[in-house]
């Protein structure tokens, strides 16, 4: 995902990652621990959200850390990764400083986590400051309640809205469609702040990447006729939404429904795709993805992704990929599918990308060897990846994944999808990404409203786009009132033809369209 970071309510109590947590500060602090040298404000904030599980991992890393020394790799990815937070929280910073006169702000995924690791159980916070020097938040308690209350018609309608911390419930949208609402999985869950955890835990060393097979190999090469699913982002467990299941349980119940053969993810198991609970129990891998994960098909392929990343793939690898329904990929987070006419190839764009929280993507070059390897069969070439070919708006190219993709083939693959962007889009010729055929399917799951940078005045798509998907939900109550359906996608391939048809997570045709990849 392009991770976006909601205040659990009542209703989501229940949920695996929304346990309770105390409304009184911790009693366990950690000891002689010296005060921090900045005079950061001081406070617990986050009282309800945050799950009991993140806070007893943070608490073993850094008693971990007393007894460990970072090398200086590590030491400079810790410092970017603080500088990264700080950039952006910038973002939110503007925002307060201009709150009454933006009407779309434009956040971060990440503004308000520099602010979260502040304000959460204090031990944790002083921990963090004391041993691997987080700067204070430059956004003061009063300010971010101030944040929260922004977006009111009326006093009457503020009122009526009222929830932690005066957030209205149908809460507010950025440009790129991302949602600051009191919902699971929405911008401003401090549940987000889990994968940070864990992102800390691997750049320390703490957490060590898992080992994976060399890439695997599925031969359909006497096969014309085939039908894939593609869902993206799809990894966040189901969990009651209002009134209705949560999208992943209705895009998953709409998939099955085809008649497909094969069905691929394309990566982000929320909130770090995690091996174990701190109890010993099988983690988020387990219960937010794999266990759920019932297509009907004969084969399934998951991709590597930053969510998984965080936790150094040890939930893909050890979870996922032992499980029976994806035998086909053989234990590798890369992998082919020949058909007659095709070679689909799935890449693993987190696992060596260096950008701070594998934001970005790249490959290594055993990847890049293995994707020219396969291009050389002279075959139409379907690429599928977690991170993203172009922008959202498809205005420009995102390098370096898009250049060492075209250098390690020796052109542009015919057919590119990605996820990451929680918004399900196809390009048009205008875009960036050319003739190349591309898409964003990154739609699956997480909730998010319309994109307006998307949009043109008049309501339709901005020439890079041929289709947005931004359907209302029907009927939705208060917390659902700005968000656009979720879906997927199934390509029904008959020799160098795909049909290419988009589906709401009601399972209600999006869009439909005949991609003619003949030479002639």
């Amino acid at each position: 995902m392009k991770a976006s970071t909601v205040f659990c309510r009542t209703p989501l109590a229940a949920s695996a990652l929304c346990l309770s947590l105390t409304l009184f500060a911790s009693t366990d602090i950690i000891a002689n621990t010296p005060p921090p040298a900045q005079a950061c404000e001081k406070g617990q904030v986050f009282y309800d959200s945050v799950p009991k599980q993140h806070n007893s991992y943070f608490r073993n890393m850094l008693d971990w850390l007393e007894n460990t020394t970072l090398d200086k790799q590590q030491q400079a990815d810790i410092d970017n990764f603080w500088q990264e937070l700080v950039t952006r929280e910038e973002k939110l910073r503007n925002f307060i400083d201009n709150a009454d006169s933006v009407d779309s702000p434009e956040l971060d995924e990440h503004a308000q986590s520099l602010f979260v690791l502040n304000h959460i159980l204090p031990d944790i916070s002083a921990g963090l400051k004391h041993k691997l020097n987080m700067p204070c938040t430059s956004i003061l308690k009063s300010e971010y309640q101030k944040v929260m209350g922004t977006h009111h018609e009326t006093l009457e309608q503020k009122l009526k809205d009222f929830s932690f911390h005066d957030l209205p419930i149908s809460g507010f949208l950025d440009q790129e469609g991302n949602l600051y609402n009191p919902a699971k999985y929405s911008q401003l869950d401090p549940g987000w702040s889990t994968a940070l955890a864990y992102y800390i835990g691997y750049k320390t060393g703490f957490i060590q990447k898992a080992p994976m097979n060399q890439p695997a190999y599925l031969d359909l090469s006497d096969r014309t006729d085939i039908s894939i699913l593609v869902v993206g982002d799809w990894g966040t467990g189901y969990w009651t939404d209002g009134t209705d299941p949560s999208p992943a349980q209705m895009v998953m119940n709409a998939m099955q429904q085809h008649q497909a053969t094969i069905a691929i993810h394309l990566g982000d198991e929320y909130y770090a795709g995690t091996r174990y609970t701190m109890d010993g129990h099988p983690g988020e891998e387990a219960f937010n993805f794999t266990s759920l994960w019932d297509p009907g098909t004969e084969y399934s392929f998951a991709l590597g992704s930053n969510h998984g990343m965080y936790d150094g793939e040890n939930g893909l690898r050890y979870l996922t990929l032992e499980s029976p329904k994806f035998a086909a990929q053989n234990k590798s987070t890369t992998f082919a599918i020949e058909l007659s006419d095709w070679i689909i190839v799935g890449l693993d764009t987190a696992r060596n990308d260096p950008s701070t929280l594998f934001q970005d993507g790249a490959l290594d070059p055993v990847q890049g060897k293995f994707l020219k390897k396969m291009g050389e069969k002279g075959k139409k070439l379907l690429l599928l990846t977690h991170h993203t070919a172009i922008s959202l708006d498809g205005k420009k190219q995102n390098d370096p994944l898009w250049s060492q993709v075209n250098k390690y083939l020796g052109r542009q693959p015919d057919y590119w999808i990605w996820g990451h962007i929680h918004q399900g889009i196809v390009y048009s010729p205008s875009s960036a990404a050319g003739k190349m055929v591309g898409r964003c399917w990154g739609h699956g799951a997480i909730p998010v409203g319309t994109a307006k940078e998307l949009l043109q005045k008049d309501g339709s798509c901005i020439p890079e786009i041929s289709y947005y998907s931004h359907t209302p939900y029907p009927n939705p109550d208060r917390e659902q009132k700005l968000r656009i359906r979720n879906g997927y996608g199934l390509l029904n391939f008959s020799g160098d033809q795909v049909n290419e048809q988009l589906y709401d997570q009601y399972g209600n045709l999006q869009w439909e369209d005949a991609l003619n990849f003949s030479d002639e």
